[in-house]
């Protein structure tokens, strides 16, 4: 006798304006791959959820976008995904756009449970306005994209191809992450980093839109704290110069991850004394017993290393990443080094 099994349904609202169609039809398709082909093991099935497809067609006289935030305020969802290019909607009666509604509503969720997991793909293919309307609607999306940068909560992307592949990983990573065993079920202690002292508040900002000559003038539309970054990328670099406060900032984010509702089991590693090890014999025992996508690892001073190991260790790294693909991991490393 066939026994049930209890398939568990991760529901992914997808948010955008109809010039990005063709994109999420991309998100949906996705959807569906990841459950037919990667999590069916699992019994994991992933529901992507649109107003076009899914909201009801009724009459309730609040007006369709009042319908449509209606259903999606009923909704339990897991992730939102919004996607954004050079349309932004009108505003509505409560003076957000639409997508810009439903961010705000799935941003309030998250921060009162922990849910949905939220990103944003913003499309970096230019296009030339026609008229005033274009635009105001693509200046009013840029502000938007800097609110939203100063979360750290997006990424661009040309083609279709380039938006397939880091949705891909983004949803993956999302679905592990909410399906994650529960620290009780890990037979491993939790280390608790100390808060750091006299710590001075930084942010980061991404290699490829750092401009050191501009970076007084637009540093606060750049500005992302890294601890949010680390939510969303599981593998980062962090360079800067000589005292810029490189150790302060990890010895910081291990302090925050170490907490015990944390996503992550932090594990901050010195690479001062380095010598031949592989990574696996510089973690602490039983490390293997985390699941690999709670396990963050955090390698301060790349450039500290002795310039006779450095060869061998950025080796020994890259081979440790391409088997544990599913840990994130944090390498600090002077910029004049890197």
């Amino acid at each position: 006798m066939k026994t049930s099994q209890i398939v568990k349904q991760i529901k992914v609202v997808i948010s955008c304006p109809s010039d990005v169609d063709k994109e999420k039809d991309i998100i949906v398709r996705l959807c569906d791959t990841l459950s037919n082909h990667i999590f069916p093991n699992k019994n994991i099935h992933i529901k992507p959820i649109h107003w076009a497809e899914n909201v009801p067609r009724t009459i309730t006289g609040e007006g369709p976008q009042g319908t449509i935030d209606k259903y999606f305020k009923d909704q339990d969802y897991d992730i939102y995904i919004g996607i954004l290019w050079k349309r932004f909607g009108e505003p509505q009666a409560n003076g957000l756009t639409p997508t810009e509604g439903e961010f705000k509503d799935a941003l309030k969720r998250f921060k009162k449970t922990g849910r949905p997991l939220i990103t944003f793909f913003f499309k970096k293919e230019k296009f030339y306005p026609d008229n005033e309307y274009e635009t105001s609607q693509f200046s009013e999306l840029q502000k938007f994209k800097e609110r939203v940068g100063s979360l750290g909560l997006y990424d661009s992307f040309t083609e279709d191809l380039e938006l397939h592949e880091k949705a891909f990983v983004c949803i993956k990573d999302f679905v592990e992450k909410l399906t994650i065993a529960k620290d009780a079920q890990i037979s491993f202690e939790r280390i608790k980093y100390p808060e750091v002292n006299n710590y001075i508040t930084r942010s980061v900002c991404p290699a490829n839109e750092y401009k050191p000559d501009d970076f007084w003038i637009i540093g606060d539309k750049l500005k992302k704290d890294i601890t949010n970054i680390v939510k969303l990328k599981n593998r980062i670099t962090l360079i800067g110069d000589a005292g810029c406060g490189k150790t302060f900032e990890l010895k910081r984010t291990a302090n925050h991850f170490s907490e015990e509702n944390s996503p992550f089991y932090p594990q901050f590693i010195r690479l001062n004394t380095f010598t031949n090890q592989n990574i696996e014999q510089i973690l602490p025992e039983k490390w293997e017993k985390i699941p690999e996508n709670q396990l963050l690892i955090i390698l301060d001073g790349l450039d500290e290393i002795e310039s006779k190991n450095k060869n061998d260790a950025i080796r020994k790294i890259e081979h440790f990443s391409e088997q544990h693909q599913a840990i994130s991991i944090i390498i600090s490393c002077r910029t004049n080094c890197f």
